[in-house]
């Protein structure tokens, strides 16, 4: 028999734990459960999409990963074109609340596409321009006023708005109002922000009888309408629903549509 020298000892020995090694790496490799060397992330969309990111590690392939997150990130884009571009815009302003509240009872009961709710003076006035049509609302606290009648970021920005062009675009307004307090004033800022939207060329609608209404005295009417929907949460709040819905089914047949 041959003899075998330490030389051959040391390559058996090596040759074994070579082989020990791919087989463990083959077990790891069928194993269903696997502790990964780096970390993953998932994170979910509104719409259910998740993305999954890895910490840094040698021989992932991240192209994938990036890939599918530049994906997501287009959808996401064209999704906030879809409300930005062309959905109805509602925009407000407010002190107490109430006008928020109204906002947000009409984007509930408008139909088609809405934006959020947007507070006018956190949103840039170009975007008035992107929409479909308008639905703007506004209070009224400087109570005899002639101008800058809200008492609300409006009124710093009535001059701006006379810039824009908005020619034929549908615009409707609500205000709030107080009829018991403040009756002989009431909802006067509804008509300040109505000529201001009219003087860019917007198409104005959703013109509202008197009738069903106590107050003593508004700016806010012409030829026996209101020039927007007024609404009174200090003494009507039940009433807002009812009001707001009919509105909202009025501006849909008067052209407002997205």
């Amino acid at each position: 028999p041959h003899c075998m020298t330490p030389r051959h000892t040391i390559q058996i020995t090596n040759n074994i734990q070579h082989l020990s090694e791919r087989n463990n790496m083959v077990s790891i490799a069928n194993t269903s459960a696997i502790n990964l060397p780096f970390t993953r992330n998932f994170s979910f969309s509104k719409r259910g999409t998740r993305s999954m990111t890895f910490g840094n590690a040698t021989g992932i392939q991240k192209y994938k990963v990036q890939q599918t997150r530049l994906l997501h990130l287009a959808n996401e884009r064209k999704n906030t074109c879809k409300v930005i571009c062309d959905a109805i815009g509602i925009y407000y302003a407010t002190t107490t609340g109430n006008t928020e509240a109204a906002a947000e009872w009409v984007k509930d009961l408008m139909p088609g596409d809405t934006t959020d709710i947007q507070e006018i003076g956190e949103a840039s006035l170009s975007d008035l321009n992107t929409h479909e049509g308008l639905i703007v609302g506004v209070p009224t606290w400087h109570t005899g006023a002639d101008t800058e009648r809200s008492g609300t970021d409006w009124d710093s920005l009535l001059d701006d708005i006379k810039d824009l062009d908005l020619k034929d675009k549908p615009v409707a307004v609500f205000g709030l109002g107080d009829s018991a307090g403040y009756g002989d004033n009431f909802c006067d800022a509804i008509e300040e922000i109505h000529d201001v939207f009219s003087s860019t060329g917007a198409k104005m609608i959703g013109y509202v009888p008197i009738d069903g209404y106590q107050f003593e005295a508004s700016k806010a009417i012409r030829d026996g309408k209101f020039l927007g929907l007024p609404l009174d949460a200090n003494n009507e709040d039940d009433l807002t629903e009812e009001r707001v819905k009919a509105w909202t089914a009025q501006l849909v047949a008067e052209g407002m549509k997205a």
